[in-house]
């Protein structure tokens, strides 16, 4: 969503964004209601904002460094491929074992 300097929208925001907006928020000052909840480790941010183009500048960086996070995740998922996984898989029990046998190297 693009947003206008001097327009107010409602932030409804959830976990790891709406920590980061919360910050964000509370360091510039919000106006109305600024309601946090938190259910299920989850935690969703409502409250009026005026867009200023410090606040928006803000929330396009926030944004884009959560973009970036999805990426690098999205790539590391990728990079596992199902042959590799299921080599991981049987090492574990294996390796554990190995280590904890009196005996092991």
């Amino acid at each position: 969503m693009a947003y206008l300097t001097g327009m107010r929208v409602v932030v409804s925001e959830t976990s790891a964004k709406a920590r980061s907006i919360a910050h964000m928020l509370l360091g510039k000052g919000s106006e109305g209601p600024f309601l946090a909840s938190e259910h299920n480790n989850h935690l969703t941010i409502k409250t009026f904002i005026t867009i200023t183009a410090e606040r928006d500048a803000a929330i396009r960086e926030c944004n884009m460094a959560l973009e970036e996070h999805k990426r690098a995740f999205a790539e590391r998922d990728m990079a596992i491929t199902p042959a590799g996984r299921r080599h991981r898989r049987a090492q574990r029990g294996h390796l554990r074992t190995r280590r904890s046998h009196p005996l092991a190297p």
